[in-house]
């Protein structure tokens, strides 16, 4: 029995048995066959779809409209190939149909897909039915090819503005593609959707590197990349929106992912499902006395573009440590507040002790004032914490199962184990 049939066997027999504890009531309040054959329809297409996690896809176009891009697709192929490889064959060809990126449901695009062949080599290849742009998929050789010389001229485009990577997150790979517009010279469908297509290389491509260094003669490239350490003498917060859309402008990119950091600072630019996301978090001491040193966020810049209305929207909460921290010793450890009103949830302090210092003498639960006045006595979902020692000799606190370092949050409190 595969995993699929042992899970419907599973809700089918569970909502047979909700189905009989159903009929009685039924039964009691009006009875009756059909009602409950209607009864046990719906419990068991809500347990088989629902408990499941499954929901019914919907296709998003007739077929008609479909067979009709296929036969234009078909035709416009043949015509391309007289033109452009006469000894090619059309092996196949399709309407180009596909979700958007967000659901499962299918909508019809003005593309057609397929294969063609020649000397005994097969290609796949897209063609947009209104504007005629054909797209070859590349093979492997030439895909990694296109990688390198991407990812060297994103590199050469960082450093025109003073981002020189000193290391490079290691586990991840430099994406790209040539993005394939959804609509290209019109369309007589209708696709909802932010992103462009990635269907090769344009048709025609002879010098990959040349083409690559040419943005003002091609579609842009979309890149996704590792996170990239800079120099702490490297200052990240000229790089706000404008400057990096600015920079993707000249060079011909669109930056999905980026991460750029060093020892104070971080710039994150994400591209999200209808928003351009760009970041700025700078960091700081907040206190340092009696052996402990607080070390957390100074500065959080947020701004968004919506892809929609093209309107940017931006907050820009600075802290300052002298007038927002209120930190005091109690008498069952340490309480902790921030008196920033802007403050928001993803605000944390790092606590570091000092080689030597009174407050490594004792172990700690980290958690909510509000809880621990609440509970008085500890629970499961205190957070035990421990002393990690750094390079430097001095302790960071941190989460004994994870030990995750920035524990610290408003309104919380560091209780004494005793």
């Amino acid at each position: 029995m595969t995993i699929l049939q042992v899970s419907v066997a599973m809700h089918v027999q569970a909502a047979q048995g909700f189905f009989r504890r159903t009929c009685l009531w039924v039964e009691q309040m009006k009875g009756g066959i059909f009602v409950k054959k209607v009864i046990l329809s719906v419990i068991v297409f809500a347990m088989l779809f629902g408990l499941s996690g499954c929901y019914i896809e919907k296709d998003m176009y007739i077929q008609e409209d479909a067979d009709r891009v296929t036969a234009k697709g078909t035709e416009m192929m043949h015509l391309w190939l007289d033109e452009h490889m006469p000894d090619a064959v059309l092996e196949s060809c399709s309407a180009y149909i596909t979700d958007n990126g967000y659901d499962r449901v299918k909508y019809l695009t003005d593309y057609a897909c397929g294969q063609i062949s020649e000397n005994g080599t097969q290609k796949n290849f897209t063609i947009h039915t209104v504007s005629g742009a054909v797209y070859i998929a590349p093979d492997t050789e030439t895909a990694q090819a296109l990688t390198e010389y991407v990812e060297t001229w994103f590199d050469e485009a960082l450093a025109s503005v003073g981002i020189i990577p000193e290391s490079k997150e290691e586990g991840y790979a430099f994406v790209c593609y040539v993005m394939a517009p959804l609509n290209d010279g019109g369309s007589s469908t209708v696709f909802p959707g932010v992103y462009s297509f990635d269907l090769g290389l344009p048709a025609g491509v002879e010098d990959l590197e040349a083409f690559v260094r040419e943005p003002q003669s091609r579609l842009p490239i979309y890149v996704s990349c590792p996170s990239v350490w800079v120099s702490d003498e490297t200052d990240l917060s000229a790089y706000d929106l404008a400057a990096l859309e600015a920079l993707e402008a000249e060079y011909g990119l669109q930056i999905g992912s980026l991460f750029i950091e060093n020892s104070y600072q971080t710039v994150q630019k994400v591209q999200a499902k209808d928003k351009i996301k760009v970041r700025l978090w700078e960091y700081g001491r907040w206190y340092k006395d009696d052996g402990i040193i607080l070390y957390g966020m100074l500065h959080d810049r947020y701004e968004e573009r919506n892809r929609d209305t093209d309107a940017v929207t931006v907050s820009d909460i600075v802290y300052n440590p002298e007038t927002d921290l209120v930190f005091e010793e109690t008498d069952y450890g340490y309480r902790f507040d921030i008196l920033n009103e802007n403050c928001n949830s993803g605000f944390y302090l790092s606590l570091i002790a000092e080689k030597g210092a009174d407050i490594l003498g004792s172990d700690y639960y980290n958690l909510s004032e509000e809880k621990y006045i609440r509970d008085k006595k500890p629970r499961d979902d205190w957070t035990e914490t421990v002393w990690l020692e750094r390079d430097d000799g001095s302790y960071v606190l941190a989460s004994a199962k994870a030990h995750h370092t920035g524990l610290i949050h408003d309104g919380d409190v560091l209780v004494r184990i005793e």
